[in-house]
């Protein structure tokens, strides 16, 4: 799922810098996250209005660029300055009204499309606003539960979750769901995430340590059941899956760790169920390293 993303005019006023933070750290995770959009074939915008801001105290944005007697007197560097530069002339130009709708739609929670905000001061981790590479990563986990298309799912998940590679069977498996997909996707979101972000850099790092430890810190920190199989021969029988590895030769795994899918996350859904997120730690050989989604689906 390609992301079109607007520069949000407000967030490069000198006064949302709340925190104080350094101006070159910002541009270097503007830059940073702007170049990952680009290279990835998404569309970024600017409205014009947004030069009219005032980037310093009484000082509006393109005096800052074009101006060097306002650079100086701003104090802000050459390198800054090439920085801000890129960052806001290579975008394509919005019209007032769209911006002023996208924008609307965006922070009333109204959000049906893949749009998100670029912002330059960002104080809080608001749902579709990004300035940093982390916070773009949630905007996409957030667009990601517009989906309600198997393939598209599955195609997008590599980008929302970068430490996680999927079985190439995926798509069937949730199809096994006991609920109708569009009704899971949100608890399936969450486990991913917890998957990624916690299992895997704990398992990394201890690849060889004992996996129940970090599947208890997963549990704890991630908020959701997990285990292994109670027995290691029935794992072997039943979970045993292929994954092709860096000489192109498939490799059989026995994907033993799981989280429990106990409900769909929705309110009022009270109903237990038993479906299940497969997974293995993952082995450099294969996906360079990265932790092996086997099954998303019913229990096996």
């Amino acid at each position: 799922m390609n992301i079109s993303m607007i520069l949000k005019n407000d967030s490069f006023v000198h006064t949302a810098n709340l925190n104080s933070n350094p101006l070159y750290d910002i541009l270097i995770d503007l830059q940073e996250t702007k170049e990952i959009l680009i290279d990835l074939g998404d569309k970024t915008y600017r409205d014009d209005r947004l030069y009219m801001t005032q980037f310093f105290a009484g000082v509006e944005l393109y005096k800052i660029l074009f101006e060097k007697e306002y650079q100086k007197e701003a104090g802000i560097t050459v390198e800054e300055v090439k920085m801000l530069n890129k960052v806001i002339e290579q975008n394509s130009s919005i019209e007032n009204n769209e911006y002023d709708k996208i924008v609307n739609d965006i922070l009333q929670d109204q959000v049906n499309e893949p749009y998100a905000l670029l912002c330059c001061y960002l104080t809080n981790t608001l749902p579709f606003h990004a300035n940093t590479p982390n916070t773009l990563l949630n905007v996409r986990r957030e667009l990601l539960l517009l989906t309600n298309d198997l393939q598209e799912f599955i195609t997008a998940c590599p980008l929302c979750f970068p430490n996680l590679y999927f079985h190439s069977n995926l798509v069937n498996t949730l199809r096994s769901l006991s609920a109708p997909f569009p009704k899971f996707k949100f608890e399936i979101i969450r486990h991913l995430t917890a998957i990624n972000d916690i299992f895997h850099p704990l398992y990394k790092e201890n690849r060889n340590g004992g996996i129940n430890d970090i599947l208890k810190v997963l549990k704890a920190e991630g908020e959701l059941s997990c285990s292994l199989e109670g027995n290691a021969e029935s794992a072997r029988k039943r979970l045993t899956f292929e994954f092709k590895n860096k000489l192109d030769i498939y490799e059989e795994l026995v994907c033993e760790p799981h989280t429990k899918l106990e409900g769909t996350g929705n309110p009022g859904d009270t109903e237990y169920k038993y479906d299940r997120i497969y997974f293995h730690g993952g082995k450099e050989s294969i996906a360079d390293g990265k932790t092996l989604i086997a099954h998303i689906g019913e229990h096996l």
